[in-house]
């Protein structure tokens, strides 16, 4: 959390726009405020294919109908996106951190067999689910053909090297590397 902000060698700010400014960042930089031995990051979302999570697979396009199940704080930017990819997309929102139960997939099955259509699938995020993977038994059983949303992490600024060299860093300084094996001939 912020509080602990002050302990960290660095700070990454994350889940920004990929077009964020130069002068945007200075801002954001500013207001945190780091302390000279800090450096701060920023980093965004971006999105990648989607998958399946079960045997259950279908033929995916623009007229496919998605049903977004969601247990994350904002859930609107990957709102948004499957927006752009579909033409209709509706959202079934838990709280952050949900555990999903059985009555849950029981809801998530109303909320599609009431969409027309064969077209349609589930769509959930890759933290979703591994809990909603925990209920996988029901729904294999109500034949739900759920997928996930892949995301990968972007350094803007082109400071993904300069991210992973003080990691690596920070790592050696922790573990030195191991001495080199000596060889035996026989």
């Amino acid at each position: 959390g912020r509080s602990g902000a002050k302990r960290a060698g660095m700070i990454i700010v994350s889940k920004c726009p990929e077009n964020l400014s130069s002068q945007q960042r200075d801002q954001v930089i500013k207001e945190i405020n780091p302390l000279a031995h800090q450096h701060v990051y920023f980093t965004t979302i971006r999105y990648k294919n989607i998958y399946p999570l079960t045997g259950l697979r279908k033929d995916i396009n623009r007229d496919t109908k998605i049903i977004l199940v969601t247990g994350i704080a904002n859930a609107l930017p990957l709102l948004q996106h499957l927006k752009k990819s579909f033409a209709e997309v509706y959202q079934l929102e838990y709280k952050d951190h949900h555990y999903y139960t059985y009555d849950d997939v029981n809801e998530m099955r109303d909320a599609y067999l009431h969409i027309e259509g064969e077209n349609k699938i589930l769509i959930t995020t890759e933290k979703d689910a591994s809990r909603l993977m925990l209920l996988q038994d029901k729904i294999i059983e109500y034949q739900l053909p759920f997928y996930a949303q892949a995301i990968s992490i972007d350094f803007l600024f082109n400071e993904t090297e300069k991210f992973n060299q003080q990691i690596m860093s920070f790592v050696q300084e922790i573990i030195p590397p191991a001495p080199a094996e000596e060889s035996i001939e026989i």
